[in-house]
Formats: structure tokens, C-alpha cells, sequence
């Protein structure tokens, strides 16, 4: 099956009002401006690694904004590394930074406390990855304390990742009780709880939704109603990382350690939670589809901006479905009940999508149809 006619379910409640700026046209779904300011080294907070005998590290982000940009209030991405959660640094996702912010967001590439090198153990990985929540939050809080001297949108936060940074950006978005913290995580790391110590106190960690590249959680049953959206991309045989239900595995024994759930699982819970849900899969063996894997980094960015363009300009009123059509066997499902819209915002005829050759040429990689269903 080609990625592109992969059903997407998106499933919703209320929205908020829209973005402040959508000019120049297109933005958000293409790259409307061609240079990027980078700002390197900024740090944003500051925290002890009970991993490494509760030394104090600095945490660093870079931050990554359209030249020329007339708008002050722009959504933000905050984008992390992947590598174990034992290796990598944020200028591994300089790439995917400068291709959210050509597309009109600010985005920041950031650190996370790591684990031990080597060791591949449920504490190894859980630890890092619940330190990664409170370094993310840390972050967040950061933008809402500078979001003038950003031009962000605080009304407008995501938080994303590739591999381990996805699996951070997950946990972020829905380990979000002290119930549901994994008991092997060290207890060192549990000081400041969910919220954390790593800094910018009194300011909201509060975010808009979640960008999951190659990732997974620990347990579905973190994602409970109320929980913000999903995007994922996912490859259906990735090596790494189990699509479904399976487990983290060393990679040098291949002996499981950690039970993990990837996009597909993911996706079927945020749906049974009422949860936007839209899940993009690659049916090949590849990790972290960019800027390497099928398509690279263009479908991936692409997918991910442009979801995140439908959450952020769908309608304000209450919707109680809003799903994405992608695969011809849905066109015949459609009726004159359903609001369809096309990727621009107009309007379309459900009477005139059929099943036809003629159609099927229009479900291609960066296009998308929705329906609104009140």
C-alpha cells in the first residue's frame, strides 16, 4: 500500500480560534520563506542527572525563526533528538528546525538530561525519558516567559521528536500524572514531579498537541480523554522502533527490555479516546524518514505541518468528528451531511469525489481532504 492512501482518523471535541497570522498564503503547509535566523546556545534551564551522580547540567536549546517575517505571534515547535536517550545533541535536528520555521513557525531544537551510554535497561531508558517531560515543560515555560522577544503564539505550542526525542515528546504530552510514572524510573529524577525543577517556574507547560517521528509510549493507557492531539509518522517495519505492540530491543543483542506502542497503537487509543489522531506510515523498513528515508525529509515535514495547520485553523465550534479522507474506499462513505474542504479551505462537492481514476490522482503525497462532520 502506497503511504499516502493510509486512512488518517482525526477525532475532536473544540478548537480554539485560529492563529493570528496566516500570510503569506500557504503558510504553515509549504516553505514560504527561504531564510531561516538562527539564535544557538540559548539556555533555558537547569537540572541535576541522578544517572550521573546528580551532576548539574545546563540545558541548551537553538532557536530557529523565518527572516522577514511580519508576524509576531507564530506557532511554536519544539523539536527533540533522538539516539537512545543515551546519545545525540539538538543539532542533530538543525534540518527539521529550519524546515518548520521556512514554513512560518518559530522552532527549537532542545537538550534533555541523557542516560548512561551503552546500557540498554527499563531504567536507562524510562529515567532519561521522564527527565525529558520536565526539560520539555522547562522549555515551554521558557517561550511563555519570552514569547515577545520570540514572536510566539503561546496560544500555538507542539512538541515533537525523532525516536527517543519522539518517545520524550509522547511521554510529555501523556505521562501527565504522578500515578502513571514508571516505577523504574530513578527516584532522584521524581524531585519537582510531573512539572519538574529544570526551570522558569510559575509560567504553564501547557501545549496544543504532540509530533511523534519513530516513536512510541510505555503504556496506551497514559492517553485519556482530555489529552492533547497526536501526528505521527511511522515506518510499518521500522527496525528500532515496533509500529504496534511489541518491545524496545537491545540493538547490539536484540533481547527485549522495555514493552513499547508505536504509532498504530497509539493512534487506535487516541481514537477510542476521542483524541485527533492523524497517523502517517510508510510501509517499509526505515527509521526516522528524514532526510533519508522513502520521501525524506519533505513528505514528513510536509505531513507534520500541514496537520498541524488543520488543528490550528479548524473550526472553533464544537465538532464531534472531524476525520481525513485519504483512501478512495471512504469517497463512497461521503454524503451531503459532511463539510468537505480541501487543503486550502475550499470548499468541495461530496457528489463529485467518486471513486475514479481521475480521483485517485488527486490522493498523492501533501494533499489532503477533510471532513467535517458537526
Amino acid at each position: 500500500m502506497k503511504p499516502w492512501l493510509v486512512p488518517l482518523l482525526f477525532v475532536s471535541t473544540v478548537f480554539s480560534a485560529g492563529p493570528s497570522c496566516l500570510e503569506p498564503a500557504n503558510r504553515f503547509r509549504l516553505q514560504v520563506f527561504p531564510n531561516v535566523a538562527e539564535t544557538d546556545n540559548v539556555q533555558f534551564g537547569q537540572n541535576k542527572n541522578p544517572l550521573f551522580a546528580n551532576r548539574v547540567e545546563n540545558l541548551l536549546m537553538n532557536i530557529f525563526q523565518p527572516s522577514g517575517d511580519a508576524c509576531t505571534k507564530r506557532p511554536l515547535v519544539l523539536f527533540m533528538h533522538g539516539g537512545w536517550m543515551q546519545g545525540g545533541g539538538r543539532g542533530d535536528e538543525t534540518g527539521t528546525a529550519q524546515q518548520f520555521a521556512k514554513r512560518g513557525f518559530v522552532a527549537a531544537s532542545i537538550e534533555y538530561r541523557l542516560g548512561v551510554g551503552g546500557t540498554f535497561s527499563p531504567k536507562n531508558f524510562a529515567t532519561p525519558g521522564f527527565m525529558a517531560t520536565q526539560d520539555a515543560r522547562a522549555a515551554i515555560r521558557f517561550f511563555r516567559k519570552n514569547a515577545a522577544q520570540y514572536g510566539v503564539d503561546t496560544n500555538f505550542i507542539y512538541v515533537g521528536g525523532c525516536s527517543a526525542g519522539a518517545y520524550a515528546a509522547l511521554f510529555t504530552a501523556y505521562l501527565d500524572k504522578t500515578g502513571e510514572i514508571p516505577p523504574y524510573v530513578d527516584a532522584g529524577a521524581l524531585d519537582g514531579g510531573i512539572e519538574g525543577n529544570s526551570g522558569n517556574p510559575g509560567y504553564s507547560s501547557k501545549f496544543n498537541g504532540v509530533l511523534s517521528l519513530s516513536g512510541g509510549v510505555l503504556d496506551t493507557t497514559w492517553i485519556n480523554p482530555g489529552d492533547v492531539p497526536v501526528v505521527a509518522v511511522q515506518c510499518s517495519a521500522d527496525p528500532l522502533v515496533p509500529d504496534g505492540g511489541d518491545s524496545l530491543r537491545n540493538p547490539n543483542t536484540q533481547v527485549p527490555f522495555l514493552p513499547s506502542f508505536g504509532a498504530s497503537a497509539v493512534k487506535a487509543r487516541a481514537i477510542h479516546m476521542g483524541i485527533s489522531a492523524a497517523v502517517l506510515t510508510f510501509q517499509a523498513s526505515c527509521h526516522c524518514p528524514h532526510p533519508g528515508g522513502p520521501g525524506g525529509i519533505d513528505s514528513t515535514l510536509d505531513f507534520f505541518g500541514k496537520s498541524v495547520y488543520n488543528l490550528m485553523t479548524a473550526p472553533a465550534t464544537s465538532l464531534q468528528r472531524l476525520a481525513a479522507v485519504l483512501s478512495v474506499t471512504d469517497l463512497p462513505q461521503l454524503s451531503q451531511a459532511d463539510g468537505i474542504y480541501d487543503m486550502s479551505g475550499k470548499s468541495l462537492d461530496p457528489a463529485g469525489l467518486k471513486d475514479t481514476p481521475s480521483s485517485r490522482t488527486r490522493f498523492r503525497p501533501g494533499l489532503f481532504l477533510l471532513r467535517y462532520r458537526p
